[in-house]
């Protein structure tokens, strides 16, 4: 059964993402609850109406301000992060270039997105890091791979505009 107790908690943790990332896409936070989409969903129209929430004209986008902007570096990593959401530990947001930082089975891990063009920047930009956390990179291109050379990258990814993500590894 679902209690209002739980329902007021599930809420605190969209406020809280959505704290963190500004703005996302209402279908990432419904996916962040898939047993209890229903109930989120009108949970989420209630918080709406009530301008706790604010949502897109096109009705795509979710942000707790109305003048939230869309990242879509975010709205990628946000995808990547989903796919493990259920044993995530604790996320938050990333300083550039790393767009969310994570934690899983005790380990952190950063989603770094790099648009095609831009691997030697973030490549620079992301090399005096000390202790470097599990690494897990988005790219717009297979043709990138053979570009990127980033310590401790666990994994390469596509990400679909419909959030259907494909992972690859160093070979």
């Amino acid at each position: 059964m679902y209690t209002r107790a739980s329902l007021t908690c599930d809420m605190s943790v969209i406020r809280d993402t959505l704290s963190r990332y500004n703005t996302l896409l209402i279908r990432q936070i419904y996916k962040m609850f898939p047993a209890k989409e229903d109930v989120i969903k009108r949970a989420v129209s209630n918080y709406i109406k009530s301008k706790r929430f604010y949502i897109s004209p096109d009705r795509r986008y979710i942000s707790i301000s109305p003048e939230s902007v869309c990242d879509d570096k975010v709205i990628k990593a946000f995808w990547v992060l989903l796919d493990f959401y259920d044993k995530v530990e604790y996320h938050t947001s990333g300083i550039f270039p790393v767009q969310i930082n994570f934690f899983l089975d005790s380990e952190m891990y950063e989603i770094i997105n790099i648009p095609y063009g831009q691997e030697a920047i973030v490549q620079v930009a992301i090399s005096g890091a000390k202790e470097p956390a599990k690494r897990i990179i988005i790219i717009d291109s297979l043709e990138q791979i053979s570009n990127i050379q980033i310590q401790n990258t666990v994994g390469l990814c596509l990400v679909a505009e419909d959030g259907r993500t494909s992972y690859y590894k160093y070979e």
